[in-house]
């Protein structure tokens, strides 16, 4: 909702200002600044929002969401192959022409490889749940908020977790720190919980709940340095 392809478009702008009642030279309303970034992406108030291009730029909140993956005991794992050439193995066949020559890849080359391993692989995720009541949207949007998150991690853990070439992780098991007794509801039932909070907070969101915006836009040449020029 940050982009220069919302924020700066005129009409958009006007009605964000006038819905928030934002004055840059007064204090802000809040509660009703959360309100609209509610109204027109929920999600902004779940990964954070700063809009910056807005006069002043003071309108912004702090992600309701985080996490970060830690490794211990890392070890690197050293490896290596080799690229197969299936028409010429030997390179001597190449191809004619400009640079044809300065290519390289014509033979078999064989290369080394240096990955990491590590004893153990821990994702942790944090989700302020105070930060969330805090926008007073209440107790139906709280939920939504809350649900949306915690199955955007569901998701998150459940999918394909290959975050690096060749290296495919595999959730061993999902513990919670506090509350402790607390246990993450699988894919189904969150997303269960996140139509039925979508359903819930339908009065709260804009109306069409999509908005759709034409915002003009040039596009910008970069000039190349003059020849001896410093760079």
């Amino acid at each position: 909702m940050g982009s220069p392809y919302f924020v700066l478009n005129k009409d958009f702008k006007a009605k964000l200002v006038k819905e928030m009642a934002y004055d840059p030279r007064q204090p802000l309303d809040w509660k009703r600044i959360y309100a609209v970034l509610f109204k027109y992406d929920a999600n902004s108030l779940v990964h954070g929002v700063f809009l910056s291009l807005l006069d002043g730029g003071r309108v912004r909140a702090p992600r309701a969401i985080t996490g970060f993956i830690e490794a211990e005991k890392v070890e690197r794992v050293v490896s290596g192959g080799v690229k197969n050439s299936p028409v010429d193995p030997t390179g001597k066949t190449q191809v004619t022409g400009e640079k044809a020559s300065e290519t390289g890849v014509y033979s078999n080359v064989p290369y080394a490889r240096v990955e990491y391993v590590a004893e153990t692989i821990t994702a942790y995720f944090n989700l302020d749940l105070a930060l969330i009541r805090g926008y007073r949207l209440g107790e139906d949007a709280t939920r939504l908020l809350t649900t949306l998150s915690l199955l955007k991690v569901r998701r998150f853990l459940d999918s394909a977790l290959r975050l690096r070439t060749a290296c495919d992780f595999v959730v061993d098991a999902v513990r919670a720190q506090a509350p402790a007794s607390f246990e993450l509801a699988s894919e189904p039932e969150l997303l269960e919980a996140v139509r039925a909070g979508i359903k819930a907070c339908a009065p709260l969101f804009a109306n069409p709940p999509v908005t759709r915006l034409k915002t003009k836009v040039e596009i910008v040449e970069k000039k190349e340095k003059a020849a001896g020029s410093k760079s």
